[in-house]
């Protein structure tokens, strides 16, 4: 896991926007809720003017979704960390079970994750 974490810090977005997608969910968030706000933020996406970074952004939303939906009713008990969008390196989707516990919520797209 913390050779996951490490390289995932360096990577930046492809074609340098606010593509990136981070996410830390706590254990005790309920599956419906994330996939409510993540449809919300999928719904907003035409409003992106760069067709690209648009693109971008709804394939790395949809990765989250989709890693979202697997966790069926709940959360495993530390929560999880989910990071994707098209870096350098090519697309990249990871979802991280974390050793500590996740206490609070946070959701981020940039230009690099927040690891």
């Amino acid at each position: 896991m913390i050779q996951i974490i490490k390289s995932l810090n360096p990577m930046r977005s492809l074609s340098n926007s606010t593509s990136l997608v981070t996410m830390y969910i706590p254990g005790n968030t309920k599956v419906h809720e994330i996939t409510k706000m993540v449809n919300l933020e999928i719904s907003k996406t035409p409003n992106i003017k760069s067709r690209q970074t648009r693109q971008d952004v709804q394939d790395a939303l949809q990765s989250v979704l989709t890693n979202v939906k697997n966790n069926t009713n709940k959360f495993p008990t530390n929560g999880i960390a989910i990071f994707a969008g098209n870096t350098t390196e090519g697309f990249i989707t990871e979802c991280v079970q974390p050793i500590k516990p996740i206490d609070r919520f946070f959701y981020r797209c940039d230009t690099k994750f927040y690891v």
